[in-house]
């Protein structure tokens, strides 16, 4: 038969591996909140480079015209020239075919100001 004494050391016992097991468990949940946390901060970051990326976008598209039939041969330059007249040119992107890469006679021309779009 466990004596009083015994069963009083048993229970000290136990109750210091629960405490150290509560510890534990405390140190994790804290670990995990402020993953969480750093989680959600991300996320939000994530978000408003995205949001910052679409309007970066759309400011794009609306200073930009796309233009069809145009000759073959034409480069860079000379569409740089043509549409010179109508305002500041930031980009000039000449489609061409991913497999032949010879161009499709379709360019995208950005300007610096919608107005000159």
């Amino acid at each position: 038969m466990v004596s009083i004494a015994e069963a009083l050391v048993s229970l000290d016992v136990d109750i210091a591996g629960i405490d150290s097991l509560s510890d534990k468990i405390e140190k994790q949940f804290k670990e995990a909140r402020e993953a969480a946390e750093e989680g959600i901060r991300l996320s939000k970051q994530y978000a408003d480079a995205q949001e910052k990326a679409r309007d970066a976008q759309a400011a794009a598209d609306s200073r930009s015209v796309f233009v069809n039939n145009v000759d073959f041969n034409a480069t860079e330059a000379d569409i740089r020239a043509h549409f010179a007249s109508a305002g500041d040119i930031t980009r000039v992107t000449i489609l061409v075919d991913k497999f032949t890469r010879r161009p499709r006679g379709s360019v995208y021309v950005e300007f610096a100001d919608e107005d000159s779009a």
